[in-house]
């Protein structure tokens, strides 16, 4: 009966009525009807309604399907269906991947994440809710809630060796991409540090790129660097960067390194932004594996899971650092060498997601293989200058003293904590990364300082940071404190967009759609909300369906 009433009424009228009265249900479903899918699969337990369901955008369902697949061990298929959940606007989701970042304890993906999403959290049950701000503590604070932590003294010792004095450290910093200080728990490590970055030294002597102009004994840092539950070696960042700024401040530095090494006795090696964290027993290869990562050279073995979440996603195609290409299963090898003029060969890196990698040389690598040596083409990688910023260490430091949540704060610790996180957003900026002026812009803006924080994010708009061009972009046409200026407007916004910034291309959009700034070209606007919905802007989504009805 309902199959011939299909046939009599349309799919417009069907899908009308299971609207209205939840009738028609399996001819809604089979016309393609999102909800009535999710209802069929709910009566009679179907999967590929539920599939369907997911695909037609119902986020309960893509949920439901991660987590069936998470039960059943999937991890490939669970990741998959936790993405598209999360950008389907599942709250569990979004909870879910949290946690996934805090698993890893990688705060700054986290901290981004907690920020990018700051209008869910409320809307989580109260116990859900608690453990998302436990979880932002955890990330701002790098699990340190001691309020008199800034106050107190930290125990740390004048510099043991320095490799080169102070005024002939700026020259030789200057002939290097990056210079690293470096941190050793404790005098029987100060011999065999000395001796691996000797040997690192001698065997790249003719392609120096990172330099190690002090060794500094610390002995408080093994009180508060540790494995974390997967092996590798974690230290609280607060606390780190008061050692780090004792010694700095004893050894009369008016310059920190930009990035910074800390050896420790045991624990698996890891690079995270401008930190570096290696044990007694690494040897050479590892300490060169780990400083590819410092020059934006990524791993071509396996990554575990939860890096493939953060480094894999792309909704078509990406650079991953300097030597991989990341792309959906849609494009074929050929497809993608021809977008970047060059030949490309698979790597493992995404293996088992629905992503594939591809890295640049056929050869095995001493990105897959540790103890393989670098090859010139690797080398001519390494030392080639890139549009990718090295994040320096202060910005990881920086970031360790975010004070947005502020209920677990009292007034004291809460301005503690922010003049920690100034001074080294003032530290990155000196250093030139681009994040760092831009945040420490809108910390002047906050204090009514706009001439200041407008220089600042004026800088890194001009070196190329597309958030802040989109920022300015927004100031000029708001006119709260700058005159209103659309041509500004429309220019920041389009050099965002010239960077596949999803923002950038939306509001680019907006103006070529209004003609804001510039002229009024309704088809151009329709082309830049298409790429920005290809990226995944929900924004450009939404107009494009307005723009469509």
């Amino acid at each position: 009966m309902s199959k011939s009433d299909g046939i009599i009424f349309t799919p417009v009228i069907v899908w009308s009525h299971f609207d209205e009265s939840q009738s028609y249900p399996y001819v809604a479903a089979e016309f393609g009807h999102p909800q009535a899918n999710y209802t069929v699969f709910q009566n009679n337990r179907d999967i590929q309604y539920l599939k369907r369901a997911a695909n037609f955008g119902v986020a309960r369902a893509a949920f439901q399907l991660f987590e069936l697949a998470h039960k059943q061990n999937n991890i490939s298929e669970s990741l998959l269906w936790l993405n598209h959940a999360s950008v389907l606007g599942s709250i569990d989701a979004r909870f879910e991947l949290l946690k996934l970042h805090i698993l890893e304890k990688n705060w700054q993906q986290a901290d981004k994440y907690y920020k990018q999403h700051l209008a869910d959290w409320p809307k989580l049950t109260a116990v859900k809710l608690k453990q998302v701000n436990q979880m932002q503590v955890q990330t701002e604070f790098a699990l340190s809630t001691d309020n008199d932590l800034l106050n107190s003294k930290v125990d740390v010792s004048v510099p043991i060796l320095s490799n080169i004095d102070n005024g002939r450290r700026y020259n030789t910093v200057s002939q290097c991409e990056i210079s690293a200080d470096v941190l050793v728990a404790n005098k029987s490590l100060l011999a065999s540090t000395q001796e691996l970055l000797a040997e690192y030294q001698q065997e790249n002597r003719a392609r120096q790129s990172v330099c190690f102009p002090n060794v500094y004994v610390a002995h408080s840092i093994s009180s508060f660097c540790e494995e974390d539950e997967v092996g590798r070696i974690d230290c609280d960042l607060p606390k780190l960067s008061l050692v780090y700024k004792t010694l700095s401040t004893k050894d009369n530095a008016k310059l920190f390194s930009s990035h910074l090494l800390v050896v420790v006795d045991k624990g698996d090696a890891n690079t995270r932004g401008g930190l570096m964290f290696i044990d007694s027993q690494d040897n050479v290869a590892v300490l060169r594996h780990e400083i590819a990562h410092w020059l934006q050279l990524y791993d071509e073995y396996q990554i575990h899971p939860s890096q493939q979440v953060l480094l894999c996603q792309t909704y078509n195609h990406k650079t991953l650092g300097k030597n991989l290409v990341v792309a959906t299963e849609e494009f074929s090898i050929t497809e993608l060498e021809a977008i970047y003029h060059r030949e490309l060969f698979p790597a493992n890196t995404c293996k088992n997601t629905s992503y594939k990698a591809y890295k640049f040389y056929s050869a095995p690598s001493f990105m897959e293989y540790l103890d393989l040596p670098i090859s010139s083409q690797y080398w001519e990688l390494m030392t080639t200058n890139s549009d990718l910023a090295l994040t320096p260490a202060a910005m990881n430091f920086a970031l360790a003293y975010r004070t947005d949540d502020t209920a677990l704060l009292d007034k004291k610790t809460k301005q503690l904590r922010l003049n920690e996180q100034v001074y080294w957003l003032t530290q990155a900026s000196n250093l030139n990364f681009l994040p760092a002026k831009r945040m420490l812009a809108q910390y002047y803006f906050k204090n009514g300082d706009f001439p200041s924080g407008l220089d600042l994010l004026s800088d890194a708009a001009h070196g190329g940071d597309p958030t802040s061009q989109v920022l300015l972009g927004h100031y000029y046409i708001e006119s709260t404190w700058l005159p209103q200026d659309l041509t500004s407007s429309a220019h920041w916004y389009k050099q965002a967009a010239i960077q596949d910034d999803t923002y950038g291309l939306y509001f680019y959009g907006k103006c070529l759609e209004n003609g804001w700034g510039c002229i009024q070209d309704i088809d151009k606007a329709f082309e830049y909300y298409e790429r920005a919905a290809k990226l995944g802007s929900a924004l450009a989504l939404k107009r494009l369906g307005h723009l469509l009805e």
